[in-house]
């Protein structure tokens, strides 16, 4: 991210966390989230076989978590949102049935203004309400 302005930098820095507060303000929660995410595992190279070997040890361990998290790897490619990885052969609502199932909340990573060359075609065809060029 770039942005520019007059002034010293420290007055520049806290004139820009006042407006993110000021236009997204933190939100409050009665509870600490808890969960389990794949990224911190497996990267982009999660397959759904390690998703639900781990959701098998947190149930096994009695882990009091809220949300069990399908991160970056999933897609096909960066924009491919709605599309399975083959390492996901089942796809990804499967896998979020059951991770309901197993009484976790599932949570899904999606960086929507993200697209690689090679899901532009689908991703432009399919999804013009969000993809500008």
């Amino acid at each position: 991210m770039i942005f520019a302005g007059i002034g010293k930098k420290s007055e520049l820095e806290e004139r820009y966390a006042d407006a993110i507060q000021k236009n997204h303000p933190m939100l409050r929660t009665e509870m600490i989230p808890t969960g389990w995410c794949s990224w911190l595992v497996y990267g982009p190279e999660v397959s759904a076989q390690n998703i639900y070997d781990n959701l098998a040890a947190i149930k096994r361990q009695g882990l009091e978590l809220k949300y069990v998290q399908i991160d970056d790897g999933y897609q096909p490619y960066m924009g491919d949102w709605l599309s399975a990885a083959d390492s996901f052969d089942s796809g990804v609502k499967k896998l979020r049935l059951t991770i309901k199932e197993q009484g976790f909340e599932p949570a899904i990573w999606a960086a929507l203004f993200i697209a690689e060359e090679k899901s532009w075609q689908d991703t432009i065809r399919q999804r013009t309400d969000y993809m500008y060029i």
